[in-house]
């Protein structure tokens, strides 16, 4: 949503003191200010709303009483994951950095916090005003140089070599969400070449949908795939260009605790993803690799790395009598395995008193919250049913509860 009002430094300076003791909601903000104008008091309103999801997402803007636009907020990358994204380039010398697809401008800011240049590229003239401001509330003006013209025009008047450029494509450019590269904005299959000229590298950022062999199949000089996940969520899937022959795409997934901390585990184009071996049971210990491993495509490989075993082929399903010490995901405990039946599922959750469950279904016939209503489940995370189909075809079931030595979320 964008406003028709000016946003110059001095209106945004009166608009942050007037909300900066505010403590009504946002429809008593509205009442409140029958007076106001309409525009100007829409903006506001949205912005109290627009600070509650910021104060998780993008910290660090929150403290600094920014403001924000929702669409550009929603499709922002968050604050760890833009943090742990630029610090892969962090080096002993100074970057040139372009961001082609400024937006909210979360990337612009984890790359200068770093001691990096750069430019940021904004067409919308509110969303360039407000990071105008933001970047000086932020104390980054005299590292972000801001450009208020769109990618393509920019790299055509564009003379500047870069060491990296960055690219985040609008998804919803018909409006309406379109996980394929043609379809965005600007396109970036139509873009990789070109920027590649006049920059070393190129970072693109794609949903956490989109199919990471279609981008294999796709791009020209894609050198390596991030998989990014925060709290064991795929956050995004980012992939990193450089000119020149590649010969074997890495995938390397970047998962983040709820502390902020990272764990990394990579992967050769090449390797055999199903090495694993498949064990005819679940044993003492039940493990779900991170979601950002799952989403990989290797979580077999980086189980048989560690040791554990396959309850079935082609579910990232994982058993052992011990428990590696150095596991990225969820480990549980194993109370019992049944054979899935209505009867079996009753029987259980009679034997253990058990109404609430989280739910994991994978190759299953029922999703979760098909499995949840069938059979009268809330959410909890005290007890964990997961459904799967076993190695003989068979439909089974084993109950868990977490481990809780070990918590890499």
């Amino acid at each position: 949503m964008y406003f028709s009002i000016a946003l110059t430094k001095e209106t945004l300076e009166e608009y942050r003191a007037l909300l900066s003791n505010n403590k009504l909601s946002e429809l008593d903000f509205v009442f409140r200010h029958k007076n106001m104008p309409v525009e100007v008091r829409s903006f506001l309103a949205a912005q109290i709303k627009l600070r509650k999801k910021a104060e998780k997402k993008h910290p660090n803007f929150f403290k600094s009483c920014c403001f924000y636009l929702e669409q550009a907020l929603e499709q922002s990358t968050a604050y760890w994951v833009a943090r742990h994204k630029a610090a892969l380039f962090q080096q002993n010398s100074t970057l040139l950095v372009c961001d082609l697809t400024g937006g909210m401008g979360a990337e612009s800011v984890a790359f200068a916090d770093n001691g990096n240049q750069v430019v940021y590229i904004e067409p919308h003239k509110e969303l360039f005003d407000i990071s105008n401001y933001n970047f000086e509330r932020l104390g980054l003006s005299a590292q972000i140089e801001l450009m208020n013209t769109n990618a393509e025009d920019f790299l055509l008047q564009n003379v500047s070599a870069f060491d990296l450029t960055l690219l985040d494509p609008d998804r919803r450019a018909q409006g309406v969400r379109d996980f394929t590269l043609e379809n965005s904005s600007p396109n970036p299959l139509l873009l990789e070449e070109e920027i590649l000229k006049k920059s070393r590298k190129l970072l693109v950022k794609h949903s956490p949908l989109i199919d990471i062999q279609y981008l294999r199949e796709q791009f020209n000089f894609l050198q390596t795939v991030f998989v990014f996940s925060f709290r064991n969520e795929v956050k995004e899937v980012t992939t990193l260009h450089t000119r020149g022959d590649v010969n074997d795409t890495k995938v390397v997934c970047i998962c983040i605790n709820s502390k902020g901390v990272k764990s990394v585990v990579a992967f050769n184009e090449n390797a055999d993803k199903h090495i694993t071996h498949v064990n005819s049971g679940c044993k003492e210990y039940f493990f779900e690799p991170d979601k950002a491993i799952i989403k990989s495509g290797y979580a077999s490989l980086y189980a048989s790395r560690l040791g554990l075993e396959s309850i079935s082929p082609g579910i990232p399903y994982f058993t052992s009598e011990n428990v590696p010490h150095n596991f990225i995901g969820r480990i549980f405990e194993v109370k019992e395995v049944v054979k899935y039946n209505n009867q079996s599922i009753k029987e259980i959750l009679n034997k253990y008193k058990i109404v609430k469950a989280s739910i994991g279904a994978r190759g299953f016939s029922l999703k979760a919250d098909e499995i949840e209503k069938k059979f009268q489940l809330k959410p909890d995370d005290t007890h964990h049913l997961f459904f799967y189909i076993n190695k003989d075809g068979e439909k089974e079931v084993v109950l868990c509860e977490t481990y809780l030595p070990k918590a890499s979320i």
